[in-house]
């Protein structure tokens, strides 16, 4: 699994959208105070149509903030 970030800045550029899209595929979601984490199976075709789509808001958590 591999984590994505949407700060909650973004979500008037596209950020909602990611959340509706995420909850309509059933992706593990997590909101917290500034951001979104978004949890999608590594190399999958869910993660290749979330950077299509998000690319310009979304970045990658580290492995290390996990938690």
């Amino acid at each position: 699994m591999r984590c994505y970030g949407i700060l909650n800045q973004d979500l008037d550029h596209g950020g909602y959208s990611a959340w509706c899209w995420a909850q309509s595929h059933k992706l593990v979601t997590e909101s917290h105070l500034n951001r979104c984490r978004y949890w999608l199976p590594s190399e999958s075709s869910l993660e290749s149509e979330f950077l299509l789509r998000y690319a310009e808001i979304a970045h990658r958590v580290p492995e290390e903030d996990y938690q």
